[in-house]
């Protein structure tokens, strides 16, 4: 690492110990600005606005939080999918007629806004021609607004907007810090703004620990679970989290789904659960996992799970 002269270093010490930041994270910020810099006090300001980005207050003043990251969407288009949907109605004879008399597109093809409302208000564009792009980026964790993860909650972030594409790319199965804004009616969502940017960090809990702060529904009492949460409810936010065995996985994927059986040891209940091709498995027969759900009900009555993300434990 190059010499960091006295006068520099001294600034840097102030504003690590101003936002309390690790002092080796601000001086190794500022060796890479110097490199293409190659003029210290440049390389120190942009050092300085790095760390009021990523810590201060100056850009956002939204709450911080704490996440340990199990999925997230990548970036959605959502009015690509609308359009889409749309399309593949008006040119289905058995759906054609309902996508013109549901309002989804005109008799010579052009997609319409089909919503009824929009974040919660009635969508004032509805009936107009669906234009333009609607990006939309979700991620979804294990959230606390503080490190040690007391009192955690299972919770979506959103990004939307062109925000949802300039948003710095992170991993899964990773703890983050982050700014956002808790949305008041219903607390397992988090906006995001455009000021927010995921930061890695390395808490003192593991992610076992945290995983044993939730509060599981035990898999023999999944049918009250379904019917408070989910029977005759759409876009339901809630998710199911169960806690059991992997007693049975095949990996050949049917409907471009897997499937597995997750069971309870002591109580002997076991659930069938579907797991997209699209999510890597990272389990096998014997594992004991945590896994977050939608809860839903077959042909036959029987209540299955539609896995959303899994944590190995």
């Amino acid at each position: 690492m190059s010499e960091i002269n006295t006068k520099t270093k001294d600034i840097l010490d102030k504003w690590s110990k101003k936002l309390e930041i690790d002092p080796q994270y601000t001086e190794e910020a500022f060796l890479k600005f110097l490199e293409t810099e190659k003029d210290e006090k440049k390389a120190r300001l942009k050092t300085i606005g790095k760390l009021q980005e990523e810590f201060g207050s100056v850009i956002s003043n939204a709450p911080w939080f704490f996440t340990y990251l199990l999925d997230e969407s990548g970036i959605v288009d959502i009015f690509e999918l609308m359009r889409q949907k749309s399309i593949n109605w008006f040119n289905d004879p058995e759906r054609h007629d309902n996508a013109l008399n549901q309002g989804m597109i005109t008799e010579d093809g052009t997609p319409l806004d089909y919503r009824e409302k929009v974040l919660g208000k009635l969508n004032e564009k509805k009936g107009l021609p669906l234009t333009g792009h609607s990006y939309l980026r979700t991620f979804f964790g294990i959230v606390s607004s503080t490190e040690d993860f007391n009192s955690p909650i299972i919770a979506e972030m959103i990004a939307s907007g062109d925000f949802a594409k300039t948003l710095n790319n992170i991993e899964v199965k990773k703890f983050y810090k982050f700014r956002g804004n808790q949305n008041r009616k219903n607390p397992s969502r988090i906006n995001l703004g455009i000021s927010t940017k995921f930061i890695q960090i390395d808490p003192k809990i593991t992610s076992r620990e945290i995983a044993d702060k939730i509060n599981s529904i035990p898999i023999d009492q999944i049918e009250d679970d379904y019917k408070n949460n989910f029977a005759g409810k759409k876009n339901v936010s809630y998710v199911c989290p169960l806690r059991g065995a992997v007693t049975y996985l095949s990996l050949e994927p049917v409907k471009e789904h897997r499937i597995f059986v997750l069971t309870d040891e002591d109580s002997g209940a076991q659930i069938r659960c579907r797991i997209h091709e699209s999510v890597p498995i990272s389990f096998s027969v014997s594992d004991e996992l945590l896994t977050f759900n939608r809860l839903y009900s077959d042909r036959n009555g029987k209540i299955g799970a539609q896995l959303k993300a899994y944590m190995v434990i």
